[in-house]
């Protein structure tokens, strides 16, 4: 009957993890936290930066790039990234800043941190992010999570 009762509860779980989640950031926050698979959708502030932390854990050979760059910052220019690099091997953009979440131990999990600013008002803007080890990213059993964060900017919250 223990059993039965855990897996139940365990089934719940994991069915609330996957129905989208809210966030609207207030003005002191200055954070959204996500794990990889997560599809968020944020109310964020016009300039000023603010972070993207998506959970991993780099010890795993894993790491977290901007899908969508060329998307995002080509065509809107709405968006402004700070501290990332373009990785030569997967041909994305990734964060430079990896916080370690208990740094004394080891193979501990951290955050891939994006730092962003928003130029101008954002209305549903996607900003996907991909979870996978770099040398299979052509391989297409390749192993991989993605991450969505659909942004709005509180300017269109009172436009009407």
């Amino acid at each position: 009957m223990r059993i039965k009762k855990f897996l139940i509860f365990f089934a719940l779980i994991q069915i609330c993890s996957l129905i989208n989640t809210n966030i609207n950031l207030k003005d002191e926050e200055e954070n959204i936290e996500v794990k990889y698979g997560d599809k968020i959708f944020a109310t964020v502030p016009s300039g000023k930066i603010f972070t993207i932390k998506v959970k991993g854990n780099a010890t795993t050979g894993f790491l977290t790039f901007i899908k969508n760059f060329e998307e995002i910052y080509n065509n809107k220019k709405a968006i402004e990234f700070f501290d990332i690099e373009y990785d030569n091997l997967v041909k994305l953009y990734k964060s430079k800043d990896y916080e370690i979440i208990h740094p004394n131990n080891k193979g501990s999990e951290g955050y891939f941190v994006y730092k962003i600013k928003v130029l101008k008002p954002l209305d549903d803007v996607k900003l996907e992010f991909i979870t996978i080890k770099p040398w299979e990213i052509k391989n297409k059993n390749a192993k991989y999570f993605t991450t969505t964060v659909t942004m709005t900017t509180k300017d269109l919250l009172y436009l009407e």
